[in-house]
């Protein structure tokens, strides 16, 4: 048995320790981190979560359309300003002008969740005691 035979038990020691180590913590892990699947599933399937979808739902679709339709709108507009603007920034304008009407649009629909919102929680969700 020379050196060379001492190194490789040595590192195969090593590595089982080493694996053996990762199972125990990722074993750990499972059992101090919950299933964010199954508490959104339990949210999702709720019919509180229907109804403010529903309410939602205007002010959700007009934020994904907003983005789109200001873009086409700066778009045929730059050739009034094309002589006095350049293009890069006219497009970083745009950029951030557009991403302020959406987040004027997002913020429109949750005042008016939180102004509609009865007393109640809106996700009622169980603790689960494992």
């Amino acid at each position: 048995m020379g050196v060379t035979d001492f190194i490789e038990s040595v590192k195969r020691w090593t590595v089982g320790q080493l694996d053996r180590t990762d199972k125990e913590e990722e074993h750990e892990k499972q059992k101090k981190f919950p299933n964010l699947g199954e508490d959104i599933q339990l949210v999702v399937r709720t019919p509180e979560f229907e109804n403010v979808m529903n309410s939602a739902s205007p002010f959700l679709l007009a934020s994904l359309g907003a983005w789109p339709g200001y873009w086409l709108y700066r778009g045929f507009d730059y050739h009034s300003h094309r002589a006095h603007v350049p293009l890069p920034v006219y497009i970083r304008q745009t950029f951030y002008q557009a991403k302020m009407l959406q987040f004027v649009i997002i913020m429109a629909g949750i005042i008016y969740m939180a102004k509609h919102q009865t007393g109640e929680n809106i996700f009622p969700v169980d603790n689960k005691n494992d």
